[in-house]
């Protein structure tokens, strides 16, 4: 009877240190899949930033463009209009 228990606890004990090891492995699986998948989406993530760079520069260099554009209108307008006033006023400017 004594010599049945102890095979029934080896057995019990070997069952469970193999299923120590599946679990084990599949944990080790598990972290690699993470791993790689957190690797990913480093990628993914620096690769968003780069373009959110990109755009915001863009974006300023858009912003200054506009602001010249603004400028040259603005004097070209201004040109035009005193060039039209005396247009007006019956006196030709060369």
């Amino acid at each position: 009877m004594r010599i049945k228990k102890n095979t029934i606890l080896v057995t019990l004990l070997f069952v469970l240190s193999i299923g120590l090891i599946v679990m084990i492995r599949n944990n080790y699986q598990i972290n690699s899949e993470l791993k790689e998948c957190n690797l990913k989406l480093l990628e993914k993530n620096i690769a968003l930033g780069s373009a959110v760079w990109a755009i915001t520069q863009c974006h300023k260099y858009t912003n200054e463009r506009i602001k010249d554009l603004d400028l040259i209108v603005g004097y070209s307008q201004k040109r035009n209009a005193v060039h039209f006033s005396w247009e007006v006023a019956g006196l030709q400017v060369v």
